[in-house]
């Protein structure tokens, strides 16, 4: 989800709870997404890797089992 694009425009409550959900508390931005790409695209050395610019969503789950083992 790339929060400043037109799809998302109508829809602020959804972007509050998607930001909700993210570790960083803030959405990606097609600015951010720039970024990744130019540093991808900079790094011949970066090749056949999947990199997700979503602020930490997919990683949440992972960080709630590895913070419940520490209990």
């Amino acid at each position: 989800m790339v929060g400043d694009t037109p799809a998302w425009e109508n829809s602020p409550d959804f972007i509050e709870k998607a930001v909700a959900k993210t570790p960083t508390q803030r959405i990606t931005h097609t600015e951010g997404v720039a970024q990744t790409v130019l540093f991808l695209l900079d790094n011949l050395g970066i090749n056949a890797v999947e990199l997700f610019v979503d602020g930490g969503v997919r990683v949440q789950p992972m960080m709630k089992r590895f913070l419940k083992r520490l209990t």
